[in-house]
């Protein structure tokens, strides 16, 4: 699935944040936020087919998630309370910096 499908079944989101950019427009390439819904009407994140409550999200941080002597792959690390996704990794690319930035607009966004 994709942005724009994820969009007209949900709704306009608060916010999209790019985290691959080589995958922007797929559902694979960016968290899509909604301010308002889900548990205690605290709002929801979509990342890929997955759901999260706002509210269940305790940690977020970034991962060089590479195998040893392969090139660099970040990732965010977002820990939840939530029982089906304790721990959701979302694929940011090889840049440790944009890794970094995407991980503050994530924090900053969610208001955490």
């Amino acid at each position: 699935m994709n942005i724009e499908e994820i969009i007209r079944i949900k709704g306009e989101p608060d916010d999209v944040i790019i985290c691959d950019p080589t995958r922007g427009n797929e559902a694979e390439g960016a968290v899509i936020i909604y301010k308002s819904g889900g548990k205690d009407n605290k709002g929801e994140i979509i990342y890929e087919d997955v759901t999260l409550n706002i509210a269940d999200i305790v940690d977020i941080t970034v991962k060089n998630v590479a195998i040893a002597y392969l090139p660099n792959d970040y990732s965010l690390l977002v820990s939840t309370t939530d029982t089906k996704h304790k721990n959701l990794r979302i694929h940011t690319g090889t840049d440790a910096m944009w890794a970094e930035d995407i991980c503050k607009q994530l924090i900053s966004a969610l208001s955490l």
